[in-house]
């Protein structure tokens, strides 16, 4: 999850919330549908700027 989230801002740094869905859309998650995650790749991706 780590690798794909560092890999898809570094190749879209401005992706939005699809963006982010999709691009991680290949790392298997048990968790709340991605919820969080997404949550905090936004959080990364604001916070890189």
């Amino acid at each position: 999850m780590l690798l794909a989230s560092t890999t898809l801002l570094k190749d879209n740094p401005s992706a939005n919330g699809e963006d982010i869905r999709e691009g991680l859309s290949g790392v298997f998650c048990r968790c709340t549908g991605y919820t969080k995650i997404i949550k905090a790749v936004k959080y990364v991706q604001k916070n890189l700027k």
